[in-house]
């Protein structure tokens, strides 16, 4: 194969591939670049996800006050905390991808609606240590344990 059909071949490979490469906006290059392929293990994450890990072992059993939607998952007003933290919490891979956002657009002001347990809301407030963050949680005992977190 000639030099010529292979610069081609990589053109051609180049305008169809869905890379970053082929983003040609800076502000999306970067963003792409900086928050959403950023694999670094930040300190925040170690923490935070303790707290998770503790989370998923409390046994605790609260009086849940539900202002959404509702669960298809469990019914009754009385939960463990360790279900409240598996089923209504945002994954790591979430949490961490939203720490990565706050962290490269530096906010000055994050508001964060349905707190729940404060998981997310670590993040956030990690991600962006000098930003105002407002936290609103319906469940009493829900916001206590967040504000205890």
């Amino acid at each position: 194969m000639d030099i010529l059909s292979q610069s081609l071949g990589y053109m051609r490979y180049r305008l169809r591939s869905s890379t970053r490469y082929a983003i040609h906006s800076p502000f999306v290059f970067e963003l792409v670049t900086r928050v959403f392929n950023d694999r670094s293990a930040y300190p925040a994450y170690k923490k935070t996800e303790g707290l998770r890990s503790a989370l998923l072992r409390d046994t605790r059993i609260i009086h849940v006050t539900d202002l959404g939607a509702g669960s298809r998952m469990n019914k009754g007003s009385q939960r463990a905390v360790k279900e409240i933290c598996r089923s209504a919490e945002k994954s790591s891979k979430y949490g961490q991808l939203l720490f990565r956002l706050v962290n490269y657009l530096k906010p000055q002001t994050i508001i964060d609606l349905g707190t729940s347990l404060g998981i997310t809301t670590l993040y956030l407030s990690a991600g962006s240590p000098r930003a105002r963050l407002h936290t609103i949680e319906g469940c009493p005992q829900t916001a206590t344990i967040a504000q205890a977190n």
